[in-house]
């Protein structure tokens, strides 16, 4: 079988969805793919609604993985440090009360 082949590609990327294809497989064959890393098994001759909703599905999945990864890439970015002044208005600090902050203001605002 491809084990080969698809122990190399999830070595590059873990989250890479492989999908394999192959016209010697059973319902063992392809739990053992899926144990070992694969997205999804399918036997030939595949339906070609089902190859297509099999990439569909394979490509969101890539495109949340890579966002993810972008995210989490963002968080560990180093903070810009905040002005050395910072004042606002009596009329504004209501709003920024009710804002949930994922980090504390990195200084306390003076309020006019």
């Amino acid at each position: 079988m491809a084990w080969f082949l698809l122990e190399r590609i999830l070595e590059k990327d873990a989250d890479l969805p492989v999908i394999l294809i192959t016209g010697h497989g059973d319902i063992s064959l392809a739990v053992e793919a899926v144990k070992k890393g694969a997205y999804n098994f399918l036997q030939k001759p595949a339906d070609e609604d089902i190859i297509l909703a099999t990439l569909s599905r394979a490509i969101e999945r890539r495109l949340l993985v890579l966002e993810n990864r972008r995210l989490e890439q963002q968080l560990t970015l180093p903070v810009k440090a905040a002005p050395a002044f910072m004042a606002w208005s009596a009329a504004i600090l209501p709003c920024l009360a009710s804002m949930p902050l994922s980090r504390p203001l990195p200084m306390s605002p003076i309020r006019c």
